[in-house]
C-alpha cells in the first residue's frame, strides 16, 4: 500500500538526518573538536539568535558561524516551498518525539491529552521562548539558550562523553522535556520549540502544504485523529501554521482524494487510496482546489 510506503520514505529521511546529527556530534566529542564543528553550528537557530548581532555589530554570537546563517536561509526556502517539512522530516528532535511516542504506543501506554483551548495558549509559550533567547542573546552577546537547551544536552552527547559538564539545570530541563516527549506527542515542537515559532510564522506562506477539499470529505474526524500535532485537520482546508507535514492525515483518509498535498492551483501528490478518477470524482471537485 502507498502510505506504507509513504511512511517508509519519511522514517528514512528521519533516520539518516538522526544519524548525521549523531555522527557529527560523536566525531567532535573523540578528539576531533578542531577538525570538526560542533553541534551549535548545524542548527538553524543558531541563524537566529546570531542575527542581530551579525546586523548590527557584524560579527557573530561566541558559538555560532556562518553555517547557521546558511543554514537558517535554506530553512526559510524549504518553509516557504513545503511548510513544516523540516519538522516533519529532518529534525532530530522531532524524530525523537516520533520514537518515544512509539516506544509509549508499544507499552500501551495512553497519552495525556490536552484539551485544545489549553494547548492553543500553551503553543504561545514557542513565542516566550523565542522571545527570551533574543532579548537575553542581543543583551548579554553569548548563546544564553545554550545553557538550557535540551536539543544540545541531548545530541550534543555531553551525558556519554562528558556529564560533569552538564548543570542541573540542563539535566532537569532535559529531562522534563523528554518525559513530556514520551506522554504527549510531539510536546517539545508543539509548546516550547523556538525555531518552530519562527517557522509557524512563515508557513502559511507556503506554496505546497496539506490542503482538504470540503466536497470530498466525509467529516470522519480520522486525519485529526492521526495528526502528531493535534491539528483539527476535519475542520480546515489547509491545517495551519503548526502542521508537520508528516503525511499522517493524507495516508490515512478513507475517502479518495479529499486530502493532499498540492497548490492553490492543483495537486501535487496523492496516494494510490487517495488518487482520483474521473469516474470516481464528483464533477468538477478535483479541478478546482478551494483555500
Amino acid at each position: 500500500m502507498n502510505w506504507r510506503r509513504d511512511s517508509l520514505i519519511r522514517r528514512t529521511v528521519q533516520f539518516a538526518f538522526f544519524a548525521f546529527i549523531v555522527y557529527r556530534s560523536v566525531l567532535h566529542s573523540i578528539g576531533s573538536a578542531s577538525r570538526v564543528a560542533s553541534l551549535d553550528s548545524l542548527c538553524p537557530m543558531g541563524g537566529v539568535a546570531t542575527f542581530w548581532n551579525l546586523v548590527t555589530m557584524g560579527r557573530y554570537v561566541p558559538k555560532t558561524h556562518a553555517s547557521n546563517v546558511v543554514l537558517l536561509a535554506g530553512l526559510g526556502v524549504s518553509v516557504l516551498l513545503a511548510g513544516g517539512a523540516f519538522c516533519g522530516w529532518m529534525c532530530p528532535m522531532g524524530t525523537l518525539s516520533d520514537l518515544l511516542t512509539s516506544v509509549r504506543k508499544r507499552l500501551r501506554i495512553g497519552e495525556i491529552g490536552i484539551p485544545n483551548g489549553v494547548s492553543r495558549y500553551l503553543g504561545l509559550l514557542r513565542f516566550v521562548v523565542l522571545g527570551a533567547v533574543l532579548f537575553e542573546t542581543a543583551r548579554l552577546g553569548t548563546l544564553v539558550f545554550a545553557n538550557f537547551d535540551p536539543y544540545r544536552a541531548i545530541f550534543g552527547l555531553y551525558w556519554i562523553f562528558s556529564p560533569s559538564s552538564i548543570g542541573a539545570i540542563v539535566w532537569g530541563t532535559t529531562v522534563l522535556v523528554l518525559a513530556g516527549m514520551f506522554l504527549v506527542d510531539r510536546f517539545w515542537c508543539r509548546f516550547l520549540c523556538p525555531l518552530g515559532a519562527v517557522i509557524s510564522l512563515i508557513q502559511p506562506l507556503a506554496i505546497f502544504k496539506v490542503r482538504r477539499d470540503p466536497e470530498l470529505c466525509i467529516n470522519c474526524g480520522e486525519c485529526s485523529r492521526v495528526c502528531p500535532v493535534k491539528l483539527p485537520v476535519d475542520r480546515r482546508v489547509s491545517p495551519g501554521a503548526t502542521c508537520a507535514a508528516c503525511m499522517d492525515c493524507v495516508s490515512s483518509c478513507p475517502v479518495p482524494g479529499a486530502l493532499y498535498v498540492g497548490t492553490a492551483e492543483g495537486r501535487f501528490h496523492n496516494t494510490e487510496s487517495n488518487t482520483l478518477t474521473p469516474s470516481s470524482a464528483p464533477t468538477g471537485s478535483h479541478l478546482a482546489v478551494r483555500r
